[in-house]
């Protein structure tokens, strides 16, 4: 904005310029180089008054897109001062890590409970108290074979069938979640973004937390082959990326 006004005081200058240009006689002035002299300043200023009225124009051009794009930004997107409902089914996406490099393993959590304490209001009013609970048996990793695997040898040993949450606080930059798996309750941190009228809340957790040791060693021991990565090395990380998706529609 100050380069804009800055182009318009140029401009103002340059046309104040083009208005107190002295005219001449040529039958009068005998000095042909004075005359060429003042047609090229008179030339000059032509030029840089084409160029600022170039440069203010596309200025208010940006400007205009600047705001039109904001404006549409703020129509599509969920806005924390907005009032809105649930409108659909809440998803799970996970993320897990093996190898030595930490290639990444996702896949979905199906079956789903979703009680909320408010269901209706702002983003932090819906997710204040909103408790889930996560049905491990409907681990989806698009690998039945794997599906199996975690279900008998990870859950069974980490003696979870339901993965419970409760949001301790919520607030525009995020807030608490109490996570309850193997009979242990632990505070996790959660992130929160939108794209279009989606909600994605994100957190990090660390399995130990849970004491998911041994749970951890039984996977690996029946997947050691595929957990082995370039350094030949059978690796599963402990971490593990959520991600929740809980549709909205305004209220």
């Amino acid at each position: 904005m100050q380069g804009y006004i800055h182009l318009t005081e140029l401009c103002e200058n340059l046309i104040m310029k083009l208005i107190t240009i002295p005219t001449y006689d040529s039958n009068k002035m005998k000095n042909k180089n004075t005359i060429n002299m003042i047609q090229l300043k008179n030339t000059f200023y032509l030029i840089g008054f084409f160029i600022v009225t170039l440069a203010i124009s596309s200025c208010n051009s940006a400007e205009r897109n600047k705001v039109a794009q904001s404006e549409d930004l703020e129509s599509t997107s969920v806005q924390e001062e907005t009032n809105y409902l649930v409108d659909g089914d809440v998803t799970i996406d996970w993320t897990a890590y093996k190898f030595t490099e930490k290639a990444k393993v996702g896949g979905t959590l199906d079956s789903v409970k979703l009680t909320l304490a408010n269901t209706s209001g702002s983003i932090t009013d819906l997710l204040t108290g909103a408790e889930i609970e996560i049905y491990t048996a409907s681990v989806n990793s698009n690998n039945e074979a794997r599906d199996l695997k975690l279900v008998n040898y990870f859950f069974e040993t980490f003696h979870t069938e339901i993965i419970k949450g409760r949001v301790l606080s919520a607030s525009a930059e995020g807030g608490k979640i109490e996570l309850t798996m193997n009979k242990i309750g632990q505070e996790v941190n959660y992130t929160y973004d939108a794209e279009g009228d989606t909600l994605h809340l994100t957190a990090l957790i660390d399995l130990l937390d849970w004491n998911a040791d041994a749970a951890l060693e039984k996977l690996n021991e029946v997947c050691y082959d595929l957990h082995k990565g370039a350094d030949g090395i059978s690796k599963l990380w402990p971490n593990l990326t959520i991600e929740v998706q809980l549709p909205l529609k305004r209220n």
